[in-house]
């Protein structure tokens, strides 16, 4: 997104040709940008109070919406993947994180939250958490769940803490997902799951933030 225009148009850079190209100049506030490779989306606060979940894709330049807010509570974090966004609803009615495949518009629902997913090569990550006890002395349990795509297995839980501001950042690639606690959090070493094994380990001496792979 480029701040030089009051209407926060978006721009991408070709790295091939080196040259920069506009994907949208649509007036309204943008975030949540994710891509595919093949497709790129974001939510845009559009107007009259309703958010919409656009949609650019690559090969064309063609931009359009996916889906539209059914009230003003919009649209929580947003992930995308082999052709499937992942989205959360934020209506009381619709409460729920989704998968929505963008050819056939087929869409189910997930689990009924689900904060910063990530989904990349063939696993979805996501996060929530819940709070026990009440003013000073509520205590907040943070939990990261990894989901196989394209199968029937259940998510299962990777890591849970008791603390306060849930994640620093996770990541997953070729069957490998690390991930770091906020710094509230007692633990907030780097570490490893290793899917194929199925082990977990530390693998940061001290405290480490928004890890990569």
């Amino acid at each position: 997104m480029d701040n030089r225009a009051a209407n926060l148009p978006i721009y991408g850079y070709n790295l091939a040709t080196q040259a920069e190209f506009l994907v949208t100049d649509q007036s309204g506030v943008k975030r949540a940008l994710v891509s595919d490779g093949t497709t790129l989306a974001w939510i845009d606060e559009g107007g009259q109070g309703r958010q919409r979940i656009q949609g650019y894709i690559i090969a064309t330049g063609q931009v359009s919406t996916i889906l539209t807010a059914t009230d003003s509570n919009g649209f929580g974090d947003l992930a995308l993947a082999d052709g499937v966004l992942y989205y959360q609803d934020l209506s009381p009615q619709r409460r729920s994180f989704f998968g929505y495949e963008l050819t056939t518009r087929a869409e189910w629902p997930i689990t009924s939250t689900a904060l910063k997913p990530v989904a990349h090569d063939g696993m979805l990550l996501w996060s929530d958490f819940s709070v026990r006890g009440s003013g000073p002395e509520y205590i907040e349990t943070w939990r990261l769940y990894r989901q196989a795509l394209n199968t029937d297995q259940p998510a299962i839980v990777l890591a849970e803490a008791e603390g306060q501001g849930g994640f620093s950042g996770y990541v997953v690639s070729d069957y490998n997902v690390v991930w770091s606690f906020a710094s509230a959090m007692p633990d907030q070493r780097a570490h490893l799951h290793q899917i194929r094994s199925d082990t977990t380990q530390a693998i940061s001496a001290g405290v480490a933030f928004s890890p990569v792979l």
